[in-house]
């Protein structure tokens, strides 16, 4: 844990004062760091972005089953492969007519910072319009609708605070239970001062609804399901690394899968990714399997990769996956500390040096 060797520019005669200070600053670290509590914490964050993903495939399996009003779904994460943070899903209806919606699992009573940060992947959008049209659209936008999807138990609190501020944004509901998808209209107690026009009641309305009115009726308790998507390029790493678990084979003990398995996982379940991301995307994938132990390489086998678990089953092999996800997590944690502990220490070294050489 202290045992570490000091960088090439520190002269043999400060490695002492290199080393002191490093387990100076590594101790205390390793002492504070709570490995079960992270792990918790881990746990927790999984459970978010399963939430969340199921939220996403919530809002999207309508237009992915059909077309309601002639919306169908284009692609999740729009603008990822361009490293700009934008919305979580894209919807268009051939004509021109979008649909950018951003998917909150959960929500905090107070939601103007979710908000704000809504405005701003509109104002990205605006910027990126170009781009949109060429690569995703294949013709003018005539005009973008902007979506915060969220549970139920959130939405309507969080329509009354979009209308309260007179956003132009939509609120949909998802009710888990049922699985439905509803527009909200939940109007707040006083109007804001940025209505056009004398009926501010009107105005508001108007801002709850799609421009499109059969959209909104077609919206009315509208049959939802998951399953539509199963990778999310901008998802957690645990989640794209379930392809595994849902790709593998297995003869007797041994566990097994090719690349090409993976990426046809991938290519069903990202849904209109070209052909050169789903190729990123797979080998980022089979590197990160291979660094956490859950893949390696089987040379002369019958496959690309064993599947390194003691289990068979798909529940089995998804509890190998979390497990060994959480422990290469933590040591990414304490590789982290000790970072910070060796510049710390160089730090402190060439002061010594300096000093001396004063």
């Amino acid at each position: 844990m202290v045992n570490i060797e000091p960088p090439s520019d520190l002269s043999d005669h400060h490695t002492s004062e290199f080393r002191s200070a490093y387990r100076e600053c590594i101790i205390p670290k390793n002492r504070d760091f709570d490995r079960e509590g992270y792990k918790e914490d881990l746990e927790n964050f999984i459970d978010q972005e399963r939430e969340h993903r199921r939220l996403i495939n919530f809002c999207v399996f309508p237009f992915v089953q059909s077309a309601p009003e002639g919306y169908q779904f284009v692609r999740a994460d729009p603008l990822e492969e361009c490293d700009v943070k934008n919305f979580d899903f894209l919807l268009h209806d051939l004509e021109g007519k979008v649909i950018f919606g951003e998917a909150k699992a959960s929500l905090p009573t107070n939601v103007g910072s979710e908000i704000n940060d809504l405005l701003e992947q509109r104002e990205t959008v605006e910027e990126w319009q170009d781009y949109i049209e060429e690569n995703y659209l294949g013709r003018e936008m005539v005009f973008a609708e902007y979506v915060l999807a969220t549970y139920d138990n959130y939405a309507t609190t969080a329509s009354r605070k979009v209308l309260a501020r007179g956003e132009d944004v939509k609120v949909w509901g998802v009710n888990r239970t049922e699985k439905e998808l509803n527009l909200k209209k939940s109007l707040p107690d006083e109007t804001p001062d940025n209505l056009p026009g004398d009926d501010p009641i009107a105005g508001l309305s108007r801002l709850a609804k799609h421009s499109i009115g059969p959209l909104n009726s077609a919206l009315e308790n509208r049959e939802t399901a998951t399953g539509a998507i199963n990778v999310l390029p901008e998802s957690a790493d645990i989640d794209q690394l379930r392809v595994i678990t849902r790709a593998y084979s297995s003869r007797g003990r041994d566990t097994f899968i090719n690349r090409t398995d993976i990426r046809g996982e991938i290519k069903a379940g990202a849904r209109n990714y070209g052909s050169e991301r789903i190729d990123e995307i797979t080998d980022e994938l089979i590197e990160l399997g291979q660094e956490i132990g859950l893949l390696r390489d089987w040379g002369d086998g019958p496959a690309d990769y064993r599947v390194v678990s003691q289990y068979t089953s798909r529940k089995g092999i998804e509890k190998t996956l979390k497990k060994k996800w959480k422990e290469h997590k933590v040591k990414e944690r304490y590789s982290k500390m000790q970072e910070e502990c060796r510049e710390y220490a160089r730090e402190e070294a060439l002061k010594q040096t300096q000093l001396d050489e004063f």
